[in-house]
């Protein structure tokens, strides 16, 4: 999931309605809060999308002393380890790439292809055992096959 949200794990708490009348005794300390900080920084403290996100917040936090910086950088880094693996590719989808591959080498296309030549190839992608390239494979082979009708087929031509 690519979002600019941050997460920020806090006890459960009843929350009223906002009303302005009880923050706006605020407004003076923020106001000069925000008159001193550098939000130039913003910009060089980013580099990444979850960096960004977060960037201003860790401004905010260097005026304030820099409690806040151990644990943003320890968010970041769990928000870039769930990106990571949000992308990494199945090892299944990579011995089925693999399979196509090698099947489309050739013309027409192969109807068979190695166990190993298809190790080989998904080795490419991912570092994968004999069971994690067997065990799709032997899912496919017990499907039952399907009939596909040649693109020459017209239902015309059928009831002639």
């Amino acid at each position: 999931m690519l979002s600019r949200s941050i997460v920020i794990r806090t006890k459960t708490a009843k929350v009223d309605i906002f009303i302005e009348k009880e923050f706006s005794a605020f407004a003076g300390v923020l106001s000069d809060i925000s008159s001193t900080i550098d939000w130039g920084r913003v910009s060089e403290i980013g580099g990444d999308r979850i960096s960004d996100t977060w960037a201003p917040l860790l401004v905010i936090d260097e005026a304030l002393g820099g409690d806040l910086r151990e644990y943003a950088y320890e968010q970041m880094s769990s928000a870039r380890t769930s990106l990571d693996l949000g992308h990494e590719i199945e090892p299944a989808k990579a011995v089925y790439l693999a399979l196509l591959s090698l099947a489309a080498e050739s013309e027409p296309p192969a109807k068979r292809a190695l166990l190993k030549d298809v190790r080989k190839e998904a080795l490419e992608t991912l570092e994968l055992s004999s069971w994690q390239v067997v065990n799709p494979l032997e899912s496919l082979a017990s499907q039952p096959p399907r009939l596909v009708a040649s693109s020459s087929f017209s239902p015309e031509a059928e009831r002639s």
